[in-house]
Formats: C-alpha cells, sequence, structure tokens
C-alpha cells in the first residue's frame, strides 16, 4: 500500500509548472578524517523564471541517481543537526530516484520548504565516503506546490572550499619562500 502511494505520487510529482522557479543545490567538500565533509546550500533558482510567494518544494532527493541504483551518499550522515529548514530528519528514496532525502518533520508528516523570498536558502552539513567531483552529483524535487517547478536528476554545483581554507592555502607559498630565505 506505502509502495503504491509512494509510486503514484511520484508520477503525479514529474508533471512540471514550466516557466516558474525551481532549486539549486550547491556543496562544497573537505576531507575530514577518513570521510568528506559536505556543506550543502539549497536556494531558489530563477535564472529562468521568478519565484512568488506560496512556492514550495519537498522530497528532495540529493545524491540521486536512478532506477534502483545504489546513491554514492547512500552512507551520507547529517552532522549539523536537525532540523534543516522544515526538514526534521533525513529519509531514503528508492525507486526511480535513490538517495538521501528531505521529506518528513521529526513526526513522520510530509513537509514544504516554502522560501519567504527569492534569496532564501537552507544549509546543512554532513560526512560521507564518496569524494565528489564537479558535476558527479544530481538531485531532484519530486513534490511542489504553488506553481514552483521540479528538477529531475539536476546536476547539483560544486562550489570552492570557504574562503578561509582558500586564504590558508595562500599562505603556504609565503611560508615556504620565508623559510627559504633563512
Amino acid at each position: 500500500m506505502n509502495r503504491l502511494l509512494v509510486s503514484a505520487l511520484a508520477v503525479a510529482a514529474l508533471a512540471t509548472v514550466s516557466g516558474a522557479a525551481s532549486l539549486d543545490l550547491s556543496y562544497s567538500l573537505a576531507p575530514s578524517g577518513s570521510l568528506w565533509l559536505y556543506d550543502m546550500t539549497l536556494s531558489v533558482d530563477t535564472t529562468s523564471s521568478g519565484w512568488s510567494s506560496g512556492m514550495g518544494w519537498s522530497w528532495i532527493v540529493f545524491g540521486d541517481v536512478p532506477n534502483n541504483e545504489t546513491s554514492p551518499l547512500a552512507d551520507f550522515a547529517v552532522t549539523s543537526g536537525f532540523p534543516i529548514g522544515p526538514w526534521g530528519q533525513l529519509a531514503s528514496s528508492s525507486g526511480g530516484h535513490d538517495g538521501p532525502t528531505l521529506l518528513f518533520d521529526g513526526g513522520g508528516n510530509v513537509v514544504y520548504w516554502v522560501p519567504t523570498s527569492g534569496s532564501d536558502t537552507v544549509s546543512w552539513q554532513g560526512t560521507s565516503a564518496f569524494e565528489a567531483t564537479p558535476g558527479s552529483l544530481q538531485f531532484s524535487e519530486l513534490d511542489n506546490e504553488g506553481g514552483a517547478s521540479l528538477d529531475n536528476f539536476k546536476t547539483m554545483t560544486q562550489v570552492p572550499e570557504p574562503a578561509s581554507l582558500l586564504v590558508l592555502g595562500g599562505l603556504v607559498p609565503f611560508i615556504l619562500r620565508r623559510r627559504r630565505a633563512r
């Protein structure tokens, strides 16, 4: 029964409203012991159309792969704590979309992220053994409301590590140069 309901919702959710805002999911990663620490940011993508009040998204599958394949982020563990936006737990999708999923509040109810502006974001951190390379991760939104568009296997955007790490990396040549001068 639940599998049938999930399948019916997935089929209904694939019908998108064209010309409306969708989402973008960006991430950076850094080594964290034997794992990789991911810093994820979900934002409204208004490149093709504008955002309007009341647009909402749910059933966000990240590290998404099709047809019962194993997600490269199947071992993803949230380290930043909950809630993540309106979501109170990390679920997992399988079937046509497979991967870690933001769908439920802490009580198991389906909830939507309904941004209050087109510049709102939702951020979280977590670890995985998978070292992503640019273009290697995808995500999908499988449920929407308020005229929002859905994405189906959209490429996640890898961004550089946080600026503080870049500054430290920029100091290395200076430190080495001073060491050689002695």
